[in-house]
């Protein structure tokens, strides 16, 4: 049957008949196959498209987790050079843990990097590394401890607070991997029963050990401006603390009352990077290390 066809009848016969008695040369039929061909290439296109897409995001996805496991297997070799009393790298912190039971060599952690100022351990959560500190706050964002490049970086120490960890305010800083690690589980904070049933964060360094109680959860906009590091006086140390706890979604009133020694811990909250999620804690023991 003709492709084409007067529609004033359905007889192919005297479709598209001449008027008046002119003549006309029957047209060419046209190859009922063309738009099937055409619609067959096409799907053939889509699809070797479809299998591009998939093997290059299958390869990305492969990427990233080759990095991931390489960082975690590099964490895993310094927790083990730090010292056998510490849970392995991806294991949780158990709840009892306690700073005098913990030796950890820091002439092994700083033969490999100079820039180690302390070990931190959050109870009931993965997070057990070490916290480095450099001359800038760019470094570390993007460097393991062993000055490796990493998507992961390290858990580092603001460069205006005291290497000691004795500051007024100490801000450490740590990314939230997708993988879980580094400081991905300050979300879990956001929770009030999490957050009340794990308050005790502890921190080591060469000289001193720190136990600090958790006292509030922040959520803040990445550009809203939370990094103070140095005060004119108690006032102004309580109005910037006061501006902290505006942020915040869950705060012990009472604890927060008389902070001399804040300890922030930040992290990004979500994967646009537009909140940060922060950990306020103050001191509340501290011991020589022997």
């Amino acid at each position: 049957m003709s492709a084409y066809r007067s529609k004033h009848t359905n007889d192919p016969e005297t479709a598209y008949q001449p008027a008046h008695g002119a003549e006309r040369s029957p047209e060419p039929a046209r190859s009922q196959k063309a738009a099937p061909r055409s619609s067959s290439l096409r799907a053939k296109v889509l699809l070797i498209l479809g299998i591009v897409f998939l093997v290059a995001a299958l390869i990305i996805a492969g990427m990233l987790v080759f990095k991931y496991l390489g960082a975690r297997a590099h964490y895993d070799d310094i927790v083990q050079a730090a010292s056998g009393d510490l849970p392995t790298s991806g294991q949780m912190v158990p709840d009892d843990t306690e700073p005098a039971a913990i030796t950890i060599d820091w002439d092994t952690l700083k033969a490999i990097n100079p820039d180690i100022v302390g070990w931190l351990l959050i109870p009931g959560t993965h997070i057990n590394y070490p916290i480095v500190q450099a001359q800038d706050n760019s470094y570390y964002l993007d460097h393991r401890f062993d000055g490796e490049y990493s998507a992961g970086g390290s858990i580092f120490l603001d460069m205006d607070s005291s290497s000691e960890l004795n500051s007024r305010n100490n801000l450490i800083y740590g990314h939230n991997m997708l993988d879980g690690s580094m400081f991905s589980d300050l979300s879990l904070f956001t929770e009030q029963e999490f957050f009340d049933a794990h308050r005790r964060i502890l921190i080591l360094t060469p000289t001193r050990s720190y136990t600090l109680e958790l006292e509030a959860c922040v959520v803040c906009d990445a550009d809203d401006t939370v990094r103070k590091l140095e005060f004119a006086d108690r006032v102004d140390f309580e109005s910037y603390l006061s501006m902290l706890l505006g942020y915040a979604v869950i705060v012990d009133a009472d604890g927060v009352l008389g902070i001399e020694n804040l300890y922030c811990f930040a992290t990004c909250t979500d994967f646009n990077n537009t909140k940060r999620t922060i950990l306020l804690a103050k001191l509340v023991e501290t011991k020589e290390s022997t």
